[in-house]
C-alpha cells in the first residue's frame, strides 16, 4: 500500500471497529439515550451537518475541476469522494435519530 494515509485509517477502522459495534449493540442500536427534550440540540447537530456536507461536496466539486486539469491525483478524488458519502451518512443518521424523537414524542 504505497498511500500511508490510507494505511493508518485503515488500521483505526481495524482497531476501532469492534469497539464501535459493541457499542452500537449495547445501546440497542435506538435513539443513544436521548429524549425529545434533546430534539433542539439534535436540530443543531442536523444543520452542522448540512453545512459540513455543503462544505465536502464544494470542495469536491473543486477537486473535480483540478484532477479534469491534471492538477489532482485519483487517490485525492477517492478520498475526497470518501468524505462526501461519510457526511451523506451522518447527515441521514442525525434525521434518522431526530425522526425517532419526534415519533416518540408523539406517544
Amino acid at each position: 500500500m504505497k498511500n500511508p494515509s490510507l494505511r493508518v485509517g485503515l488500521l483505526a477502522l481495524v482497531v476501532f471497529l469492534p469497539s464501535c459495534v459493541a457499542a452500537i449493540g449495547n445501546r440497542g442500536g435506538g435513539g443513544g439515550g436521548m429524549t425529545p427534550e434533546s430534539l433542539p440540540f439534535l436540530e443543531e447537530r442536523i444543520h452542522s451537518a448540512e453545512r459540513i456536507l455543503q462544505i465536502r461536496e464544494r470542495a469536491l466539486d473543486q477537486l473535480q475541476n483540478e484532477f479534469e486539469a491534471g492538477r489532482a491525483s485519483t487517490a485525492q478524488m477517492a478520498e475526497a469522494q470518501v468524505a462526501v458519502e461519510e457526511a451523506r451518512i451522518r447527515l441521514s443518521l442525525f434525521r434518522a435519530e431526530a425522526a425517532g424523537l419526534r415519533g416518540r414524542g408523539k406517544d
